[in-house]
């Protein structure tokens, strides 16, 4: 391939030692320098080098040039149906101007630390369109935006996670929003009724900071399925600090009272709690 370096990857044990259903053997593909990329780019499902046909399961990062797909701003699959991609390296589009569209493909698991840290021209991604279950620390921190805006010029970002999210990084989702705009907010939800959330491991303050200049999450649901008194009864998967420091899922500073994170867990009968 013109553009990109190229060699083949277990994927098993790579990242998603926890289910083999995913393991499969295939190309990774990384950006030969950082800034080679333009445009919109289209991921072929398959590519043959060397005589040998193999499905791309891994989006690379160049080798100590942090963002290697900058310049790139909307990435395609040829088939997101049947793609067989499974993750995205770390800091692949970090610090990217440019990226305004990602398109998820339906076998994606694992999305790097700092993968799409600071791209804050990303529209959020539509994520329940696969089973992802990793993602890293810092991966969409200072990122994201969205066309919907309110009268004081306020941007609503709301992200949903598959119910298969089972280890949420540190910040991952932190300062979400646009800063051309004076803040950004919305909701934040995980699993759905039919599909409710395998979370295990939710690290440091996963998807808020409360700064009036930075992104603020005002409503987190938690789709809790069966293990609704697991959640109930431990707090540490989902609790919100009421004042100062930091806590699971939100930091809220002193002196900004006007905010007050909601809470939602969800049964499997959908009754809230």
């Amino acid at each position: 391939m013109e553009y990109f370096d190229v060699a083949i990857k277990d994927y098993s044990g790579y990242a998603d030692n926890e289910d083999q259903e995913y393991a499969i053997r295939g190309y990774i593909i990384t950006p030969k320098r950082k800034g080679i990329l333009s445009g919109k780019v289209t991921i072929p499902n398959n590519i043959t080098v060397n005589g040998t046909t193999l499905p791309i399961i891994i989006l690379g990062d160049t080798s100590g040039d942090a963002g290697g797909w900058t310049g790139a701003s909307k990435i395609f699959f040829e088939n997101p149906a049947t793609s067989e991609m499974r993750g995205i390296a770390d800091s692949a589009f970090n610090g990217s101007s440019t990226l305004s569209y990602f398109e998820i493909p339906h076998k994606l698991r694992f999305i790097g630390s700092n993968t799409f840290n600071s791209c804050r021209l990303l529209q959020v991604p539509i994520f329940t369109n696969a089973p992802i279950y990793f993602i890293g620390d810092f991966a969409f921190n200072a990122a994201l935006t969205s066309d919907i805006i309110d009268l004081n010029n306020n941007i609503e970002i709301n992200i949903a996670l598959g119910g298969e999210v089972k280890k949420l990084g540190q910040s991952s989702f932190v300062n979400a929003g646009n800063s051309s705009f004076p803040r950004a907010y919305g909701s934040f939800t995980i699993g759905s009724q039919n599909n409710p959330t395998q979370l295990t491991t939710p690290s440091t303050l996963p998807i808020s900071r409360n700064n009036p200049s930075q992104g603020q999450i005002h409503t987190l649901t938690i789709w809790c399925g069966d293990r609704i008194t697991e959640f109930l009864n431990n707090n540490s998967l989902w609790a919100a600090q009421e004042s100062g420091g930091s806590s699971v899922w939100f930091y809220l500073r002193s002196g900004n009272s006007n905010y007050t994170p909601v809470v939602n867990l969800m049964d499997a009968s959908g009754q809230k709690h």
